[in-house]
């Protein structure tokens, strides 16, 4: 039975329609207006704060550590990392130190920083090899030397050619020498992609240290600084479009041995933005498309259709007015208010509008019909934007203020919905429904089963009930996935980028940073920490000074005994004809090996460079252009000779390096404005594996409690975010519970939607565990709007029960179990879409809540309704 304030209530509302219908002229009117003030006040007003810092509470431990960290080392804050890796070490270096020089000269960053480069570096970079790597550089350069300083002397093929000729011949006399075989493969090479036109680039470097450059070795980074525009959804976005266009215009790509990527935090959500608009945009089409026919055959005319979008749509723009006013911003999480907004308040609409045509097609004239009702399903509207809004104002209170703020903004988003669903909807109604035709009341088919949970209520509970308690053992299962690279589109540059460098542990992203106050507690914390099984090295400032250089210093001295110098009087290039004379004569040594040679890797690279050489003779003399073919081979094979001469023979000076004697960039990167020392703490294990993440962190704060960093941030996030969701969760459902007891005077009223909510809830659970949903950054949205949707159509049901007034009706051939059916249809089908993308967070996003509705809609027009028969029967 209604209470007297429900029957009060409804009075009122009825009596409000009415009104609305008798000005539903005016109504229409001052609605329009209304939404367009609010719609510029919201375009003039209402920011956006895309800083993901300001998405969590202030006052959390890590983020005060977090905070402390940037006082000191505010130049580290917000880096992009570009990753360039190159057909060889020396394509790598260049590339780098082009898109370096470029971004300096640019207003768009703070600074630029390229680890391991600069002259500082080119000086003395052998220092900081390994002993043994040193003394294997110094063996191949004793073997290579002689050819270097004559390639110094002539750089041109004709000079190359002919020191491969004299080798080969030298090589076969004394069967000793350079191995000739790789530089043959090497020329084969330069040659085929000549012909096909691809880029080639002989490794120097490779010839140089005596073996092939490992996938680390062709790998540079540039690390940069960009000025950020929170203001933008994207605050790095102009400065990502920067890189991209430097790149460009340098012609780094693929096709020219270069792959550029750009990675970290900022430019994973660069990446992820692009992609969810590319795909949200698609899935929303098709989601429009959906719900404008499920709608349609809910409604069953175009009119009521019209009325129910066009007020959903000027709730959605008083609501963004409210956000402007209310907060000024929009954060990551916020702006999927109108999410919310459109999932729950087509809800309301599709109830009035269902009741409205049962009224109708029982004959009743239109004001009646709209009178009765508001008087019928008006409570249970308000009812349910009360307890919807209590749902999410419980987020404001709780740690993560991103969500805190969507809870703001969604819970008064809820009571904007419910006032205009009761004035501007009936008045739009009354406006183009009086020519309408009638359309007949749709009734019960009497089916098995609409009647099942009537004819078998007790096998129902009973089965929810065993359902329950299995569900129930599932839920500590129940898991957050706190690896956002997980949630992200795995063909992404930047997640690939990304997981690329935390499978090096050597530049892992996600190191951790301990902050010291002297160069003798940095040695004792770096050696307790290095005795970890979690961790892999660590990098302090006393770690950028090479170490044994007493011992490297006089292996230089031996590779400077044998060097010889540089020439500084080169040979002026030579001429088409001298070119191809000397690469005629090189083919005259290639054949008598063929003829000459046991079988052997020799025998057959010369045979495969030989046949290849041919068919690019027999080209150039077709060639139009010869002299240009001839020079871009000559640039293959030699472009990259005289800066890497340049670089060896400035680092065999080298002489001792001590603290003073390091580049300011470096010591900037290690010692903090407060003057305190900072040390860098590497993984052992890749830390995008399975638990790995959880094992370093826990691992280095017991040696180092303060220590900060991208991956702790990225774990205490996850975590106040689950405590802040179960805070609020529990707090909602205490308050709804608590909100429809004072109403409804009736505990068990309060149970029949209580319960299915928590069977739905625990199904839910189980199914995300069954089903390997786990929960993510990017379902934080989906939780609240289950709850909503659950506790408003749970709310329907019974107030349709409550008055009948002891009639026993058949609930589920109700308008208001269709309504109910409608609306948990049309949300399924505007985020079922997204469970079909080929994001993983996108599509988790759709899955779970495409499940969690489903296990809504179920218990509610199953169990509830079962519920609702034993009540009877008892």
């Amino acid at each position: 039975m209604l209470t007297r304030i429900e029957h009060k209530l409804g009075g009122v509302l009825a009596r409000w329609v009415s009104g609305v219908c008798a000005r539903a002229g005016l109504v229409t009117l001052l609605a329009l207006f209304g939404a367009g003030a609010a719609g510029l006040y919201s375009a003039n007003h209402l920011r956006v704060n895309a800083d993901l810092n300001d998405m969590l509470a202030k006052d959390l431990p890590f983020r005060a550590l977090r905070h402390q960290y940037y006082e000191a080392f505010p130049h580290l804050k917000d880096p992009l990392v570009v990753v360039i890796d190159g057909s060889t070490p020396d394509r790598a270096e260049a590339a780098a130190d082009q898109i370096a020089a470029d971004l300096r000269a640019s207003d768009r960053f703070r600074s630029v920083y390229v680890p391991w480069r600069g002259a500082f570096f080119e000086e003395n970079g052998l220092l900081y090899m390994q002993t043994s790597e040193l003394e294997d550089l110094a063996e191949n350069i004793s073997l290579v030397q002689p050819y270097l300083a004559r390639l110094s002397r002539d750089g041109s093929l004709r000079g190359f050619v002919s020191l491969l000729a004299e080798g080969a011949a030298d090589a076969r006399r004394r069967q000793d020498g350079v191995e000739l075989a790789p530089a043959f493969e090497r020329i084969r090479e330069a040659i085929d992609a000549e012909l096909e036109g691809r880029h080639f680039e002989l490794s120097w470097a490779d010839l140089i240290l005596g073996r092939t450059s490992t996938v680390a070795e062709k790998r540079r980074y540039v690390v940069v600084y960009p000025e950020m525009d929170f203001a933008d959804i994207q605050p790095a976005r102009e400065a990502i479009e920067t890189i991209q266009a430097v790149a460009n215009r340098r012609g780094l790509a693929p096709d020219t041995g270069v792959r550029l990527r750009i990675t970290g935090d900022l430019a994973l959500s660069y990446d992820e933005t692009q992609l969810v608009r590319r795909q949200a945009a698609l899935a929303g089409f098709a989601s429009f498309l959906l719900v404008g026919a499920i709608l349609f055959f809910a409604l069953r005319s175009t009119r009521l259709v019209f009325a129910t979008l066009l007020t959903l749509i000027v709730g959605l723009v008083l609501t963004a007015g409210f956000a402007a006013l209310g907060v000024g911003h929009l954060n990551p999480v916020s702006v999927a208010f109108a999410v919310l907004f459109i999932g729950l308040g087509v809800d309301f609409g599709i109830h009035l509008c269902l009741r409205y045509r049962e009224l109708t097609g029982l004959g009743q004239p239109l004001e009646q019909a709209l009178g009765d009702t508001a008087r019928g399903v008006g409570s249970s509207l308000v009812i349910c934007a009360f307890t919807t809004a209590v749902a999410f104002f419980a987020f404001v209170p709780t740690d993560y203020a991103g969500v805190a703020e969507l809870g703001l903004i969604s819970g008064a988003g809820m009571l904007i919905s419910l006032f205009c669903s009761l004035t501007l909807l009936p008045a739009l109604i009354a406006l183009t429904w009086r020519d309408e035709p009638a359309i007949p009341a749709e009734r019960g088919s009497g089916s098995s089963l609409m009647d099942f949970p009537a004819r078998f209520p007790r096998s129902i509970v009973s089965g929810a009930a065993i359902l329950a308690i299995a569900a129930g053992s599932f839920i500590p299962q129940v898991r957050f996935e706190n690896n956002p690279l997980r949630i992200r589109d795995p063909q992404a540059d930047s997640v690939t980028a990304f997981n690329d460098l935390l499978a090096d542990g050597r530049a892992s992203p996600w190191s951790v940073n301990v902050l010291v106050p002297d160069l003798e507690t940095a040695q004792t914390v770096s050696e307790r920490l290095e005795n970890l099984d979690a961790v892999g090295r660590t990098v302090s400032l006393r770690d950028l000074v090479p170490k044994d250089q007493a011992e490297k210093l006089g292996i230089l001295e031996d590779i400077a005994l044998f060097m010889p110098p540089l020439s500084d009087s080169p040979l002026p290039a030579p001429s088409y004809a001298e070119q191809r004379s000397a690469l005629d004569e090189f083919d005259a040594v290639l054949e008598s090996i063929v003829a000459e040679e046991p079988e052997s890797e020799l025998r057959r690279n010369a045979r495969a460079l030989r046949e290849r050489m041919a068919v690019w003779f027999a080209a150039l003399d077709k060639s139009d252009t010869p002299s240009e073919d001839l020079i871009r081979l000559e640039e293959s094979l030699l472009g990259s000779l005289p800066e890497r001469l340049r670089i060896l023979y400035a680092a065999i000076e080298a002489g001792p390096v001590t603290l003073s004697d390091l580049p300011s960039e470096w010591v900037e990167q290690m010692v903090g404005r407060d003057g305190r020392l900072r040390i860098e703490v590497f993984p052992s294990e890749d830390l995008g594996r399975g638990a790995a993440l959880e094992r370093f962190i826990a691992t280095v704060h017991e040696v180092a409690p303060d220590a900060i960093g991208t991956s702790v941030v990225i774990l205490e996030s996850g975590r106040a975010i689950v405590r802040s969701m179960r805070q609020a969760l529990i707090s909602a459902a205490i308050a709804i519970g608590v909100f429809l007891l004072i109403l409804w005077r009736r505990a068990e009223d309060a149970a029949l939607v209580m319960v299915p909510l928590a069977l739905a809830t625990l199904f839910t659970g189980a199914a995300s565990v069954l089903l390997d949903i786990p929960l993510n950054f990017a379902d934080v949205i989906v939780i609240p709007l289950i709850l909503g949707i659950g506790v408003d159509s749970g709310i329907h049901l019974v107030q349709r029960e409550r008055g009948t007034h002891g009639r026993e009706e058949d609930l589920l051939a109700s308008s208001t179990a269709r309504a109910v059916w409608f609306s948990a249809l049309t949300t399924m089908a505007s985020f079922g879409t997204l469970g079909f993308s080929s994001h993983p967070g996108i599509a988790s996003l759709g899955q779970l809540l495409t499940v969690g509705i489903s296990c809504t809609l179920a218990c509610n027009l199953i169990v509830l309704p079962a519920l609702v028969q034993l009540r009877r029967a008892a």
